[in-house]
């Protein structure tokens, strides 16, 4: 019967892995912050795209925003959440839906070609933004009033939309101190002080540096959402937790010999 238990066990584990299920480590702080900062960021988007567009253009382009504004704030940490990713990714993707909707029309090849040519493009500038698909798919198929837009719907609508997401991610995650935006430039005091500590004991000792880092991700020859500095950061983070577990352990470990000492003179007292 145990055996049996532990076999259905093993399987649903390995459903929820081959699914993606795995544990959420955020708190339920985070993920409050997380949905506000959405929230914020919307109802600006919103405000702006109506400026220039239809109510049903504006509803169907701001499902691309919305996709932007989850990264942002619940993945700021993430490489494809970055500054340079979300401008460029949108934006190119928005100049290559304009442009096949000019050549081949308001098609289905127009619309394919559009989407695979910007994922194209996105991967040899290093900007791969997944809602800058669905960028390039609303160019090609929206109604007349994106349309008469042309290549100015690039800058009313996209620019203006990003530089909104952008202001707010940067304003608005800088008011907690674990989060930052953009990831690299503003990074906590207190986390500079901890990596240089937790690296030199660390990393050091494995002989593990970042370019290591840069060069295992490339041989995995496929896109990871992580950067080489969260991976230097988790990899110190962990250090510095198993260096104090077997302290603690260690330090648990020589008290045993003394009680056992001290219990047997207590022993020999007696007898």
């Amino acid at each position: 019967m145990k055996q049996t238990l532990a076999g259905i066990h093993r399987f649903i584990k390995e459903c929820m892995k081959t699914l993606g299920v795995e544990n959420n480590t955020t708190s339920h702080s985070e993920k409050y912050i997380s949905a506000i900062g959405v929230f914020i960021s919307m109802a600006g988007c919103y405000q702006i795209t109506q400026y220039s567009l239809s109510d049903e253009s504006t509803h169907l382009f701001v499902a691309s925003m919305a996709a932007s504004a989850v990264l942002l704030f619940a993945v700021p940490h993430g490489a494809l959440s970055q500054p340079w990713p979300l401008i460029m990714g949108n934006i190119l993707s928005a100049v290559i839906g304009v442009a096949c909707y000019k050549f081949l029309g308001n098609t289905l090849i127009s619309a394919c070609v559009a989407v695979s040519v910007s994922v194209l493009v996105m991967y040899y500038l290093g900007c791969l933004h997944p809602p800058g698909g669905a960028t390039a798919f609303f160019a090609v198929t929206s109604g007349a009033d994106v349309h008469t837009l042309g290549f100015d719907f690039v800058w009313l609508v996209i620019a203006a939309n990003i530089a909104c997401l952008l202001v707010v991610a940067i304003v608005y995650n800088g008011f907690f101190h674990w989060r930052r935006y953009p990831a690299h430039l503003f990074q906590a005091t207190d986390a500079k002080k901890d990596n240089a500590s937790i690296a030199s004991a660390g990393l050091a000792s494995a002989g593990i540096s970042e370019e290591d880092i840069t060069v295992a991700l490339q041989q995995t020859n496929s896109f990871i959402d992580v950067t080489p500095d969260d991976l230097m950061a988790i990899f110190e983070s962990a250090s510095l937790q198993a260096k104090s577990r077997q302290a603690a352990q260690a330090a648990l470990n020589s008290k045993k010999p003394a009680k056992k000492i001290a219990f047997r003179r207590m022993y020999s007292r007696a007898g």
